[in-house]
């Protein structure tokens, strides 16, 4: 008997990306072994009215609000028939840092030390933001590395207020290069790189040996292609 599952109620969880233009959902079934055998339950996609979103920061909850439920009632083949979704948000939202100590520390020695850390890389109380850091594979052997996320509640609490009125629940909040390069990074070994194009700024993001090594978003004009 598998006690897990007599306790424990599995619920589906969709993927949404929502950006300045588009928003976009993904429900995949329960995948077994590796990702390709995972099969597409329901898809779909929404244009996002123009000054809903301006450079990643929500102007509009209501109009977004709005737009959400729609995307969630229009999936093909069928509607999303879950209210949990991992979320992922416009990059410029967030910040990352990267942090490097001795291989030496022990598990409970490295959580005293970001929580030490804390204090010099938030730019303000802990009360006003969101973040969150994992342990990625060293580069060296001697390292243990910290992949670190910040944003401030200000930027993502209105997010948080359109999915409540579209009737989803995030159960987790990333920038789009962690959730595009947790897709496509899908071996610990060999690099992967990726930019991101939206309408204000590009996002430069490198995956290497397992872990996030680089990020930056940096402010252009997509229309300085055509000209």
């Amino acid at each position: 008997m598998d006690f897990v599952h007599l306790f424990h109620r599995e619920e589906k969880i969709v993927g949404m990306a929502v950006d300045t233009d588009t928003a976009l959902v993904l429900s995949l079934d329960h995948c077994k072994g590796s990702h390709k055998d995972c099969a597409i339950i329901a898809h779909g996609s929404i244009p996002i009215p123009s000054g809903t979103i301006e450079e990643g920061a929500l102007v509009n909850v209501r109009v977004l609000g709005q737009k959400l439920q729609e995307l969630w009632r229009t999936a093909k083949p069928m509607p999303i028939d879950t209210p949990f979704v991992v979320a992922s948000l416009p990059s410029s939202l967030f910040h990352f840092q990267s942090f490097t100590f001795p291989g030496s520390l022990s598990h409970l020695q490295l959580e005293d030390v970001m929580g030490t850390q804390l204090g010099f890389a938030l730019p303000a109380s802990t009360d006003l933001m969101y973040f969150d850091w994992e342990e990625v594979p060293p580069r060296l052997k001697a390292h243990r590395e910290i992949f670190f996320v910040w944003a401030r509640k200000s930027a993502i609490d209105p997010y948080l207020a359109a999915f409540r009125d579209a009737h989803f629940i995030p159960i987790a909040i990333e920038p789009h290069y962690v959730s595009i390069l947790r897709t496509i990074a899908l071996e610990k070994e060999g690099l992967r790189a990726i930019a991101i194009l939206e309408r204000r700024e590009i996002t430069t993001a490198i995956y290497d040996r397992g872990g996030v090594r680089f990020v930056r978003v940096t402010p252009w004009d997509r229309h300085m292609l055509s000209s």
